[in-house]
């Protein structure tokens, strides 16, 4: 097969920033089908300023790939329903593909053929309310007609989750045989540094190791930060002197509507400041927020921390607690969405709209023990289990059922 593949997700290259949601997505699957696959060959098309060093991290010596640029680029601005759906179908016409897979859930609307389209969340469709200003009300024209199209039209989907799938079904009435469920894979972040190296991050962090637990994600409603701040607070100011050294940090890009989540950082410390005055201790801070994570310290922050905690409301596949479990920190996670699907026996699982349950959960875990120590070898297992040269192998077996469909 000759098959095409949307690039133009993959990663912010400008800012040689991390790979995130879909970008990380688009990046790690198109580098390990190209492992993987020494059969087919590929075609990925991608804006003009993808760099070299890119291509060569995702070609390697692979000789059975061939590179679009899409013309035009400057309509995307200025005409973007022109550029988005015209040229780009133009653009993939001319290559004259078997299969265009779309790996960030849409189609270009004047796009007939044969076709694999990735959906990863469909939030929005149940909660506009968590997403920004322009689709408060009125979803846009993307969610709309955009992605109605393409589910429909695609010959198959694949989900990153059967809570995708299940999404998929019940809001667009598809056949659940049309969707196949492909997890993605998990990069883990690294071993944590050297002992000095380590030491000089924590203390920028003005943290110990073993004695921090910490939140890293997007700030915005949906992750539902505030409810890890008043259960963390909660657990403190019970026992203000057992806790007395115990932090929180928040790690992550503000998104957007986070001013609650701050609120709720402020009032958290406030309370845990009263319970140490009560108590007769010097108050301080104990809930940080510290900011978008460097790459290189990322896993130092995590590997170092005595739990995770990740109550989000609803997540495609959640990421995040894959990282954490990979070096074997305790989760606390959401029972929502994908996450029970993908954390499994391997975390603590609350009802993030409860937080008595996080405080509780984080007890347990600072507790310590063999429960403790269970979970995080139960944690590294699942975490193991998925791996992108696994994504890349069932991706593939979904190109040669649409072909022959």
């Amino acid at each position: 097969m000759r098959i095409g593949i949307d690039c133009r997700t993959m990663l912010n290259w400008k800012r040689a920033e991390e790979a995130a949601g879909i970008g990380h997505y688009t990046y790690y699957l198109v580098k390990h089908l190209l492992q993987e696959d020494r059969v087919n060959e590929y075609v990925l098309f991608w804006d003009k300023d993808i760099s070299k060093r890119v291509r060569r991290e995702i070609v390697g010596d692979n000789r059975r790939v061939t590179f679009r640029n899409f013309p035009f680029q400057a309509l995307s601005g200025n005409l973007p329903f022109i550029y988005g759906h015209m040229v780009i179908s133009a653009a993939f016409e001319r290559a004259k593909i078997d299969l265009l897979h779309a790996p960030a859930n849409a189609l270009p609307l004047f796009y007939h053929k044969p076709a694999v389209i990735t959906v990863h969340d469909l939030a929005i469709y149940d909660h506009p309310e968590w997403f920004r200003a322009q689709y408060q009300g009125a979803l846009s024209f993307p969610e709309r007609v955009v992605m109605p199209y393409s589910v429909k039209k695609a010959r198959r989907i694949i989900a990153v989750s059967n809570q995708t799938k299940k999404d998929l079904v019940r809001i667009f009435k598809l056949k659940a045989a049309k969707i196949d469920v492909v997890y993605e894979g998990a990069e883990s972040p690294g071993a944590p540094g050297s002992d000095d190296r380590t030491e000089q991050v924590l203390a920028g962090l003005r943290v110990s190791r073993r004695r921090y637990c910490l939140y890293l994600g997007n700030i915005e409603p949906r992750k539902n930060v505030a409810a890890a701040v008043r259960g963390f607070a909660r657990l403190v100011s019970k026992a203000p002197a057992k806790y007395r050294d115990l932090d929180l940090i928040i790690a992550g890009r503000r998104g957007w509507k986070y001013a609650a989540d701050f609120q709720a950082i402020e009032e958290g410390n406030a309370v845990i400041t009263a319970a140490a005055t009560a108590a007769g201790l010097e108050p301080r801070e104990q809930i940080r927020y510290v900011g978008y994570l460097a790459r290189e310290d990322k896993a130092t922050v995590i590997g170092n921390a005595a739990a995770f905690v990740f109550p989000s409301l609803y997540e495609g596949f959640g990421l995040p607690v894959i990282e954490a479990m990979s070096l074997g920190v305790p989760v606390i996670a959401s029972n929502r969405s994908s996450l029970p699907e993908i954390c499994a026996d391997a975390a603590l699982l609350v009802d993030p709209e409860k937080d008595e349950e996080i405080t509780l959960a984080l007890d347990k875990v600072m507790a310590g023990g063999d429960f403790v120590a269970g979970l995080s070898a139960r944690a590294r297992k699942r975490a193991a289990e998925f791996n992108w040269r696994r994504t890349a192998r069932e991706t593939i077996k979904v190109y040669k059922k649409t072909v022959k469909a």
